[in-house]
């Protein structure tokens, strides 16, 4: 049964669709698409809400939490007819009975160019995905009224992660992506941060780095101890490092869905690398870093030359605050 769409008065509010006549010629398409939208993006509880919204009424005078929730459900159900619709157009060009698969053509109605059926799915598709980024626009920008959203497992399994947003991977690449590409990417930034990052810096210090994330502890925050100040300061820099790095392979590992030069990412990234690594073994000890220092990882730096300098390394790629790193 669909929860968001259930008429046909529900999809003439967001498409052009009298040539069809009955709900359940699109039904089994909206309820695909309907648990779509909560397995990938916004997750159960958003989704039980969102059914709320839909049954009950408000007078004229909304309040801001209400406006957005009701913007939120038109997102939703803009969204699903439009890849519902989408979803039709295959079997809509067809007669499908007993007697076999036809193409449907009357003296009439003749079938539509393929042009003119690939103008049609780009329209509905482009619609869909527009909506969709706006959508997820609007719940980050509003995270504070939407805590059924980020208590869900979808936005707690991106938190997870070294690059845990869109606007974090586009300050660290130079190729801007969608939250909708953000989220696809995921199992790719999974595999970077644990094939490279972890490989890097060991797996207990590993470990201990994404508990700091889910703590939010990657954000440096102010502290009237100056001993904490420096190891937040510390830290700040090294998830800078981290952060740059698993941008750049994940761009390199995706390079096609990016739409950027592999060969450019890989060498940002092995250049983050050696700085990460560098700035690491000298700065690693029994009070900072400590289970890196521990680690089979962790080399003694062997060279006068200091961190700050850069190591020799080309830092022109890397510019801002930590620049001089």
């Amino acid at each position: 049964m669909t929860q968001l769409v259930k008429t046909i008065e529900d999809l003439k509010k967001h498409i052009a669709i009298d040539f069809i006549e009955g709900f359940d010629v699109l039904e089994f398409a909206i309820e695909d698409r309907e648990l779509e939208l909560v397995d990938k993006y916004i997750g159960e509880a958003l989704m039980a809400n969102l059914v709320k919204e839909y049954t009950d009424t408000y007078s004229n005078s909304l309040s801001s939490t209400e406006a957005l929730y009701t913007k939120a459900l038109w997102y939703c159900q803009r969204i699903i007819s439009n890849y519902a619709l989408l979803d039709y157009i295959p079997e809509g060009q067809l007669d499908i009975s007993e007697n076999g698969i036809r193409i449907t053509s009357t003296e009439n109605k003749k079938q539509a160019f393929p042009w003119q059926i690939e103008k049609l799915e780009g329209k509905y598709l482009a619609a869909a995905s527009r909506n969709l980024e706006g959508l997820m626009v609007m719940l980050n920008n509003n995270i504070d009224v939407f805590s059924d959203w980020t208590s869900s497992k979808v936005y707690v399994s991106l938190k997870k992660h070294f690059v845990n947003s869109v606007a974090q991977f586009n300050e660290y690449s130079s190729k801007k992506i969608t939250h909708i590409l953000f989220i696809e990417l995921s199992p790719v930034i999974n595999y970077v941060e644990d094939f490279y990052i972890r490989s890097i810096v060991g797996d207990a210090f590993f470990d201990e780095l994404q508990e700091r994330i889910k703590d939010g502890e990657d954000v440096d925050s102010s502290s009237t101890s100056s001993t904490v100040v420096t190891e937040a300061v510390h830290y700040d820099k090294l998830f800078h490092l981290i952060k740059g790095a698993v941008a750049q392979f994940t761009s390199f590992e995706a390079a096609k869905e990016i739409d950027c030069d592999p060969e450019i990412c890989e060498k940002k990234a092995s250049h983050y690398v050696q700085r990460l690594v560098e700035y690491l073994n000298h700065n690693a000890s029994v009070s900072l870093f400590t289970k890196y220092f521990e680690s089979d990882k962790y080399t003694a730096p062997v060279d006068s030359e200091s961190y700050t300098s850069g190591g020799g390394l080309d830092n022109s790629e890397f510019t801002g605050v930590y620049a001089a790193f």
